[in-house]
């Protein structure tokens, strides 16, 4: 497999791992910083502009939990379904397939935004503005997302039951679980998020302002989300560690994986950007400023990025 690191601008930066799953590398601009993981799930992590944070656990369902602000959070969890919540800004949702076909984003503009599954169906979303965004899964039922205004964004699953999220507005955003229980995310403004999983309890999502998320898993542990703000948005897993994503402020943005080691992600000033891989190498992203972005591959040899500046950028291979 080669390594193919593309100019720092519009252009992503991919690097290709000695495996399947590709590393790939977005500039630290508009467009985002998607890390591949060696396993088939990708760990994304997109840039602390516009576009949403997006962290894949090592299973192979996501849960995406978007803010109610301009830049979603994203945590994918190992379960079946997906929580899918589109945030009402601008900006669109990426979804990575765990196969071995790319994920192709186009831009944001007129020119639609094309996924391709691991399938024959490719994966279709067209702009944010009228033209509705459509995502075709990989089999017969298309998944459908409307544009974030008057239209409802609607989500149909693979199943019979479709996955529906209205307006950001005075309705309510209601996601139908591929279960009897529906998923039902309420407005962002006083109205808490409310989010039923398909078991006996409920994942609730509270306002974005002093109220904290809380997003209760299926199983005893509570997954809680502090607001943006001051508080630091906390996850716990449904195991014994808990997955913590602090403000994108000063305070650091640490993600404690369900394994020993922790993903802990800094904010995107002057901290660098730390991602621990559940295994012994770190991968360890630093700021998109005068700190080079370096990735440790889970070999001995570090894939090693510096900053799109002066720095150079290298990139070690595992030979």
């Amino acid at each position: 497999t080669p390594l193919e690191i593309y100019s720092p601008g519009i252009t992503p930066l991919e690097i290709y791992s000695p495996g399947i799953t590709p590393l790939e590398i977005y500039s630290p601009g508009i467009t985002s910083l998607e890390i591949h993981s060696p396993g088939i799930t990708p760990l994304e992590i997109h840039s602390p502009g516009i576009t949403p944070l997006e962290i894949y656990s090592p299973g192979i369902t996501p849960l995406e939990i978007y803010s109610p602000g301009i830049t979603p959070l994203a945590i994918h969890s190992p379960g079946i379904t997906p929580l899918k919540i589109h945030s009402p800004g601008i900006t669109p949702l990426a979804i990575h397939s765990p196969g071995i076909t790319p994920l192709k984003i186009h831009s944001p503009g007129i020119t639609p935004l094309e996924i391709y599954s691991p399938g024959i169906t490719p994966l279709e979303i067209h702009s944010p503005g009228i033209t509705p965004l459509e995502i075709y899964s990989p089999g017969i039922t298309p998944l459908e997302i409307y544009s974030p205004g008057i239209t409802p964004l609607e989500i149909y699953s693979p199943g019979i039951t479709p996955l529906e999220i209205y307006s950001p507005g005075i309705t309510p955003l209601e996601i139908y679980s591929p279960g009897i229980t529906p998923l039902e995310i309420h407005s962002p403004g006083i109205t808490p998020l409310e989010i039923y999983s398909p078991g006996i309890t409920p994942l609730e999502i509270y306002s974005p302002g002093i109220t904290p998320l809380e997003i209760h898993s299926p199983g005893i542990t509570p997954l809680e989300i502090y607001s943006p703000g001051i508080t630091p948005l906390e996850i716990y897993s449904p195991g014994i560690t808990p997955l913590e994503i602090y403000s994108p402020g000063i305070t650091p943005l640490e993600i404690y994986s369900p394994g020993i080691t922790p993903l802990e992600i800094y904010s995107p000033g002057i901290t660098p950007l730390e991602i621990h891989i559940p295994g012994i190498t770190p991968l360890e992203i630093y700021s998109p400023g005068i700190t080079p972005l370096e990735i440790y591959s889970p070999g001995i040899t570090p894939l090693e990025i510096h900053s799109p500046g002066i720095t150079p950028l290298e990139i070690y291979s595992p030979g």
